[in-house]
């Protein structure tokens, strides 16, 4: 089946009625032009070097967006946002330029899942030029890039 229940055309490209104006900006925004409250980089120039920390650095139960720039850069974690991580966006440099990779599997032993590379369960995540990805490929069965 092809899931096509869960398209809704009517929306022409315009966004749903539950991403609030401010996130409509915030998206329609470039790379350049989003504040970040905090930076990733791979090479020290940022205030992180992987994902996890600056989730971990995102207040609990946040009431304002917390905005995470992942600069450019291939990125291999299993990224954790819990549920108190409310409000989190990852902004990178383009979804082939900013990846966050993983290979967790069924085959490996991971339940599918608990696969997942990124699990954002925390209300309120949004991401936008970064790209999410599992590895495992077909002959390790079920694999999870992203779960929300």
């Amino acid at each position: 089946k092809d899931h096509d229940e869960f398209i809704d055309e009517s929306l022409n490209g315009e966004f749903p009625s539950w991403v609030t104006s401010k996130d409509r900006r915030l998206l329609e925004s470039s790379v350049g032009d989003v504040k970040a409250n905090v930076v990733v980089a791979k090479d020290g120039s940022g205030k992180f070097k992987t994902v996890v920390e600056a989730v971990a650095s995102a207040p609990d139960n946040g009431k304002t967006r917390y905005v995470i720039y992942v600069k450019r850069g291939i990125y291999k974690e299993k990224v954790d946002i819990g549920s108190k991580k409310t409000n989190v966006m990852l902004v990178g440099d383009g979804m082939d330029a900013t990846i966050i990779t993983g290979s967790l599997n069924v085959i490996d032993g991971t339940g599918t899942f608990q696969s997942a590379t990124v699990a954002a369960v925390g209300d309120g995540f949004i991401a936008q030029d970064i790209g999410f990805q599992n590895t495992a490929g077909p002959q390790k069965h079920q694999a999870v890039a992203l779960r929300v």
